[in-house]
Order: C-alpha cells, then structure tokens, then sequence
C-alpha cells in the first residue's frame, strides 16, 4: 500500500502562495522574490507561535533538568516553555547575564540550584518535523496572515478563516485524544481500571 509523504516546508509555502493566486515555485531558497520569503517567514512564526499552547507531542512530561557544576540549569534549543512539576516551585526560563536561557529560580530569585528540578518542558518543532495535524493548522493559519499581509483580500480572508477554523477543531480533537491516551497508558489505576472494563464489556 503506498502512503502520502509528510507535508515539506516547500509545499506549505506553495499552497500558500496558491491562496493569493500565485504559482509555485521549485525552492524556497529564492530571496529575490518577496512573496516566497514572506510566506517562508510567515509560516515558521506561526509553526513556533502555535506550539507555545502545549501539545501532546511537544510537551515531555517529567523531565529532569540537572545543574551544571556551577548549579545553572541551562535550558536547551528549541524549549520555548518550562514549568516545574511540583507547583509549588516558582521557576522559569530567563535569559541569564553572561548568555544563554537559564532556569530561574523565582523562589530564591537566584540563578544557581542545589539538585535537579523535574518539569513539564515545551518544545518548539520545525513545521517539517510536526505531526500532520499541525501541519495542517499552522499551514493554513500561516496562509491566512500571509494573505492578510499581501494582498488584504476580505473575501479570501472569510474563506481562510473558515478552513483554519476547521483545522483547529481537527488538532483540538487530535489533542484530546492523545491527552486521554496519555492518562490511560501512564496511569496503572486507570490501566486496570479499563482493562477491567472491556473484560466486563
């Protein structure tokens, strides 16, 4: 059976281009031609923009971030949020004196941890790397502010709205899905509990 292929930052940029009436081009790599670079910039903005909501496949749920031998917690490329697992802690991620984000520790207001901290880290993927779903939703949202900043169509803007509304909806639905897999399979009381349920069914 053969499969689709996953969507590539040249087709976003191409349907994009589509959306306003222009034709495709064979390379996003053009920076003589505006459209395709604003539509390129248009479209990684909202691929970051989007995944700072937290989704279940760019949230790592109890990761452990360790100090370094000076007790900084440096935070890595691409995290865009962190949140300690214990609520209690206030933590956050800082841009730290000397460069580079770092884990701030607003309980102490200090830079430097005595022991690791687990947290719920957000990571900001590529739109070449993003399931499907959210290829979808942030193509077709990147597509609606690309029009808008263009060419400001209102009739083409009511008909975009309405597909990234539609797309929104798909990766909600996804999300949910996800989440409540997520609770079943991490969970053993509820892993028993369900296995109990379909023998019961």
């Amino acid at each position: 059976m053969t499969t689709l292929p996953s969507l590539t930052l040249l087709d976003a940029v191409n349907d994009m281009l589509l959306a306003i009436g222009q034709y495709g081009v064979n390379t996003v790599e053009i920076s003589d031609v505006m459209d395709v670079s604003i539509a390129k910039s248009e479209l990684v903005k909202v691929t970051r923009a989007f995944q700072t909501e937290s989704f279940a496949f760019n949230t790592d749920l109890g990761q452990i971030m360790s100090p370094d031998v000076d007790g900084l917690i440096a935070i890595p490329s691409g995290v865009v949020r962190v949140h300690a697992t214990d609520r209690s802690r206030n933590v956050s991620i800082r841009q730290h004196p000397e460069g580079g984000m770092h884990l701030w520790d607003g309980d102490n207001l200090s830079w430097e941890f005595s022991e690791p901290v687990e947290c719920r880290v957000v990571w900001a993927y590529t739109f070449e790397a993003l399931p499907p779903v959210a290829q979808q939703f942030a193509m077709i949202s990147a597509a609606r502010k690309f029009q808008q900043r263009v060419i400001g169509n209102p009739n083409i803007d009511q008909l975009l709205a309405q597909d990234e509304a539609r797309a929104r909806l798909t990766l909600q639905r996804e999300e949910r899905v996800n989440r409540n897999t997520n609770v079943l399979t991490q969970n053993p009381q509820m892993v028993r509990a369900y296995r109990g349920y379909r023998r019961g069914a």
